[in-house]
């Protein structure tokens, strides 16, 4: 994936809940400090990890406004969803 320079943008979601739009149809919800779902063209995937219940509602939120449900997500580890992180922050700061 290509990140042009300016393509990442946040969003606020709510208290605690941000998207960060990576272009091409993709998005990272960080809920607090942490990634926890990531929506690559029409997929989603939600963390496998355990979270709390503020975290599960950031999600319920975002994965709703893209109507569609949790369920409808597929797992990802927290090691992929960090390390996406990281892999963003490493390109857009070239």
């Amino acid at each position: 994936m290509t990140f042009e320079p300016g393509t990442l943008t946040l969003q606020k979601l709510q208290q605690n809940a941000h998207v960060l739009h990576l272009g091409e149809g993709t998005e990272l919800l960080i809920s607090y400090a942490t990634p926890v779902a990531i929506k690559i063209g029409d997929g989603f995937y939600v963390t496998e990890s355990k979270h709390s219940q503020s975290t599960h509602r950031h999600i319920y939120k975002w994965m709703h406004e893209h109507g569609r449900m949790i369920p409808d997500a597929a797992p990802i580890t927290q090691q992929r969803l960090d390390s996406s992180l990281t892999h963003t922050v490493e390109v857009s700061s070239r």
